[in-house]
């Protein structure tokens, strides 16, 4: 049987012949990487392997959503539509009514409670620290950080994060 194939008859073999050709090459194409790529890939930054027991004393958002975490040093943020946060280690399950940004040390895993930016309405939808950890860009639903007013079009704020 001849199948027209862009105008020119072929048989159903030369078309098989002709896209098994072309997935073999394609393959080979993908399979083929120079050496200077393959030495171009970044190397992981793990120091350490991960404990093999679960850790249970990270804290807990009691109420809403957790949008974005960062990480400064051995500090982790946490942004969202929450409006409290809990300790969950052992001794110490303190609540503290914080909203939409909070604070927590990952070696203990109790949160900060000297970290408490206040926002006027709406939430924090993404953080971001500067590269040299010494500020904390937050960006979300607000109009006035710690009862300074910003930019109502942009809503973006630079915390200290100490």
């Amino acid at each position: 049987m001849k199948i027209k194939w862009f105008g020119f008859a072929r048989s159903r073999r030369t078309v098989a012949a002709l896209g098994i050709a072309s997935i073999a090459a394609g393959s080979l194409a993908m399979n083929s990487t120079p050496e200077a790529a393959k030495a171009a890939q970044p190397v992981p930054g793990h120091t350490a392997l991960p404990p093999d027991i679960t850790r249970t004393n990270m804290p807990r958002i009691t109420t809403g959503e957790i949008f974005d975490l960062e990480y400064i040093g051995n500090n982790v943020f946490v942004a969202g539509t929450f409006t409290s946060i809990r300790n969950n280690a052992t001794g110490n399950t303190t609540n503290y009514n914080q909203r939409w940004l909070a604070k927590f040390s990952l070696t203990t895993g109790l949160v900060d409670p000297n970290f408490r930016p206040t926002f006027d309405s709406g939430s924090v939808d993404e953080i971001e620290a500067s590269p040299d950890g010494t500020k904390l860009f937050v960006v979300g639903r607000f109009n006035n950080v710690n009862g300074v007013p910003g930019s109502n079009a942009r809503k973006i704020a630079a915390l200290n994060p100490t």
